[in-house]
C-alpha cells in the first residue's frame, strides 16, 4: 500500500468529516410559563392549586405571588411539593413577585423562600 502524504490525509479527513450543523438539531429552550397565584390560598384552594400546577408540569415556571392576600399551610404544602417536583424533573421554578402578606404568612408558617425554591432565583 503506497504511503499517503500529509496533504492527502488532510484532504481525506476533510471529505470524511461531517458538518455538525447539518446533523445536530439545535436545542430548543424549555417553554416558560408565568403562573399567577390566586389571591386566596387557604385550605379550600389547595386541591385546585395542585391541579393547576400539574397542568403546567414540564415547563419552566415563573410563579407570581403578587396578589396573594391569604396563604395557608395546605397551599404551602402544595407549593413545596410543586417546587420539589420541578426540581426532580430538571425544570426551573422561579418566584419573581410576592405580596407583603405572602411574605408575612410564609414567615408565620415557618418556611423560608430560599429552602422552598432551593437553587432557584427568588426576587
Amino acid at each position: 500500500m503506497p504511503r499517503r502524504t500529509k496533504a492527502q490525509r488532510a484532504s481525506e479527513l476533510r471529505r470524511s468529516s461531517v458538518d455538525v450543523d447539518t446533523v445536530v438539531e439545535p436545542v430548543m429552550p424549555a417553554p416558560v410559563e408565568v403562573f399567577q397565584l390566586p389571591d386566596r390560598l387557604d385550605h379550600s384552594a389547595a386541591a385546585m392549586l395542585a391541579k393547576q400546577f400539574l397542568e403546567k408540569r414540564g415547563a419552566d415556571l415563573i410563579v407570581d405571588a403578587s396578589s396573594v392576600e391569604v396563604f395557608g399551610a395546605q397551599c404551602l404544602q402544595v407549593l413545596i411539593s410543586a417546587s420539589r417536583t420541578w426540581m426532580a424533573d430538571g425544570r426551573r421554578m422561579t418566584l419573581n413577585e410576592r405580596s407583603p402578606l405572602f411574605d408575612e404568612q410564609l414567615r408565620l408558617l415557618g418556611a423560608e423562600l430560599e429552602s422552598l425554591f432551593a437553587g432557584e432565583r427568588v426576587q
